[in-house]
């Protein structure tokens, strides 16, 4: 691989490394196939390979286009298939369901695949033209692998943006990790809500982030990407965030009235 000594691959285990560099071999088909242009790592396993504070199993791959280039990905999936192991994870059932629920076609927006016992995701990433030119325009990190990866900017948005859809421990934790260690902080995720969030009830976010409202049924858990850390303690974590936001905002409005 060209300059991966800045990505930190001991996050990944043995047969998601073994994938990526798979990947990173066929970056001549997926430079031609402009996959590079249309398609960017992102999620916990971009984040991990940045900052290496969690494992992360799966490959998440973005784009932020309206629907996925599903012809290129086609090609890429049809190269691999003649040396790894592929199936399609989405069922006949879903795909169905999706057609009766909205008229459209499930694999335009979202395609899982097992490859290699490696779950990989292409997934239309942004729910409004303002979201999307985001996703768009936030800073890459380039020239490391096959496919760009989101910069920490846009993965503390996307981070936080998720949680309107699902409430899962691991986006949870990363939340936790960028504001401890990496300058991002509850004020900020408000002041992101209000700028893209369909959704922006801060109200809302305070009750998932404190667990008040809580985990979805099909919460993945902590355990699997070596994190021992208990819920609780997260909660604990921005509750103290969350007080400190209010403080901040007392003395800001104190600071006015007089």
């Amino acid at each position: 691989m060209r300059q991966d000594k800045n990505l930190k691959l001991n996050v990944l285990p043995s047969n998601t490394l073994k994938l990526f560099k798979a990947f990173d071999r066929h970056q001549e088909l997926i430079s031609r196939l402009h996959l590079d242009e249309y398609l960017c790592l992102v999620d916990g396993t971009a984040l991990g390979l940045q900052i290496g504070h969690r494992r992360s199993n799966d490959l998440d791959f973005a784009c932020f286009n309206k629907q996925l280039p599903n012809y290129a990905i086609d090609q890429l999936i049809a190269t691999l298939k003649e040396s790894h192991r592929v199936h399609q994870i989405n069922s006949v059932a879903q795909i169905s369901q999706f057609k009766i629920q909205t008229g459209l076609n499930l694999l335009d927006f979202v395609r899982d695949f097992s490859i290699d016992d490696v779950k990989v995701t292409f997934f239309c990433l942004g729910e409004s033209e303002k979201q999307r030119r985001f996703f768009q325009e936030t800073q890459k990190v380039r020239n490391r692998w096959a496919f760009p990866l989101m910069g920490v900017e846009g993965i503390q948005v996307a981070k936080s943006l998720v949680l309107g859809r699902r409430i899962r421990s691991r986006d949870m934790y990363d939340l936790m990790i960028l504001m401890r260690d990496h300058d991002y902080s509850f004020e900020q995720l408000v002041v992101d809500l209000k700028e893209y969030s369909i959704n922006d009830d801060v109200e809302y976010y305070k009750s998932v982030l404190t667990g008040k409202i809580p985990l979805d049924v099909d919460d993945e858990g902590l355990q699997a990407v070596d994190v021992d850390v208990s819920i609780k303690e997260i909660y604990t974590f921005f509750e103290d965030q969350i007080d400190s936001y209010h403080l901040s905002l007392a003395r800001f409005l104190l600071n006015q009235a007089n």
